[in-house]
């Protein structure tokens, strides 16, 4: 279970070119709000009380909301999804897989990667469709650094030990 996030806040709920939408971006301009993607914002406050995981979740779920129906959250932004350990948080963009796409585009917000997703490779976490712990280990392998990488393979080794009762979790440390 993960733990609930803070509010989203859209500027498309009153029409982009309206007074309620111009007061949003006015509040993020003081520093009230901050901008998670164009249109979606949170109050800063409940920003600054989030960790760097929780701070990624929210971007992943600012950025999604705002996507095509279609795309499905990946590599380094499937992770924070699954839970699954990095060894260089905060993170950067939002990446997600475009099976539409031809080419992989980035931008300073979104990573939207190209390719075929198997249906088996795709999961809902945390109400959004996402790579498969192991599709996203393997990306997060493919992409990531050596230390990602290890991390993620490592964790998800141990959950499907655990989850296979191979071996007890012990006492915690």
């Amino acid at each position: 279970m993960t733990d609930p996030l803070p509010p989203l806040i859209f500027a498309a709920t009153h029409g982009s070119q309206s007074r309620e939408a111009a007061a949003l971006r006015r509040d993020a301009r003081r520093g009230h709000l901050e901008t998670l993607h164009p249109g979606v914002f949170v109050e800063s406050a409940a920003w600054h009380a989030l960790d760097p995981r929780a701070r990624h979740r929210l971007t992943v779920h600012a950025v999604m909301s705002r996507l095509a129906p279609g795309a499905i959250a990946s590599h380094s932004s499937a992770a924070v999804l699954h839970g699954l350990p990095s060894a260089t948080w905060p993170r950067g963009p939002v990446h997600v897989i475009d099976p539409r796409r031809t080419r992989t585009q980035v931008s300073e917000r979104v990573v939207r990667h190209a390719g075929p997703v198997a249906p088996g490779d795709v999961v809902e976490s945390d109400g959004l469709l996402v790579t498969s712990e192991h599709r996203t280990a393997i990306d997060v392998a493919r992409r990531a650094s050596f230390a990602d990488a290890v991390l993620c393979v490592d964790a998800l080794l141990r959950r499907e030990a655990l989850r296979a009762g191979a071996f007890s979790p012990g006492p915690a440390a």
